[in-house]
């Protein structure tokens, strides 16, 4: 792994707008403003939630040296409460909706910012398949960087193998490929990845068994973005209150 100059990373900067992290609890907030533009397609990559295992199963699972949860896809549960499962569907409506019974059927909301280290590998298998890679770039911007002892905006070279390492808790920040064919972004407020890529590419990703769904430039990532499940949640974007009048 080798630290690279940050002059590799304009086609990011130049494609997307400066936006702070909090800005996803604000602002009418798009995946094409988190992502450079240009790309063929687009798809969220949601971050599972968990369910315990009972304390019967625990004891078998340690005995296998496995793990004592199991992944919960938002559809799942989406479909056993009456959610409409849709590409702006936001963990406010969980929350919302369901918090309290989610509780108490042992069930764990999905951690925001860290996108979890298996997936993030299953992720880089299908992106490979897809379009060969020899070599990745990590970007991280502050505050991204913070998680790795960084004040400052980091680019890295690394082979697959030394980028898992560097993410072994959970991926946060950017990575993409030489060829720039494809861009992956977990932000520490997101309770899901963004990729942008070709259409095979996206398609590939979907049909996996990732919890993905195909997007736009245009739909919204942040958390007042379910205009569906909680209409009367709904807050007016930062855009949207530019324009309002006073008085």
């Amino acid at each position: 792994m080798t630290e690279q100059s940050l002059d590799l990373t304009k086609w990011i900067e130049e494609g997307t707008i400066q936006w702070q992290t909090t800005d996803s609890k604000i602002f009418n907030l798009e995946i094409g403003k988190c992502l450079p533009q240009g790309f063929e397609s687009h798809c969220k990559i949601f971050y599972p939630f968990e369910q315990k295992k009972s304390h019967d199963q625990s004891i078998a699972l340690i005995e296998e040296n496995e793990k004592n949860s199991e992944f919960i896809k938002w559809k799942k549960i989406a479909d056993e409460h009456d959610l409409v499962f849709h590409n702006q569907l936001s963990l406010k409506t969980y929350k919302t909706r369901l918090e309290k019974k989610l509780k108490d059927e042992g069930i764990e909301f999905p951690k925001d910012g860290s996108f979890n280290a298996s997936l993030f590998d299953q992720l880089l298998s299908i992106l490979k398949a897809k379009r060969p890679f020899e070599n990745l770039y990590i970007y991280q911007k502050l505050p991204h960087s913070i998680w790795k002892n960084k004040e400052r905006d980091i680019l890295y070279l690394s082979s697959w193998i030394e980028t898992m390492e560097y993410f072994n808790e959970g991926f946060t920040g950017y990575v993409f490929p030489e060829d720039k064919s494809w861009i992956v972004f977990a932000d520490i407020n997101f309770p899901f990845a963004l990729v942008g890529g070709g259409k095979e590419i996206i398609e590939a990703i979907v049909s996996s068994e990732l919890e993905a769904i195909e997007c736009s430039e245009n739909t919204r990532v942040d958390e007042y973005s379910d205009e569906i499940n909680l209409v009367s949640e709904v807050k007016p974007s930062f855009f949207s209150r530019r324009k309002m009048k006073v008085g």
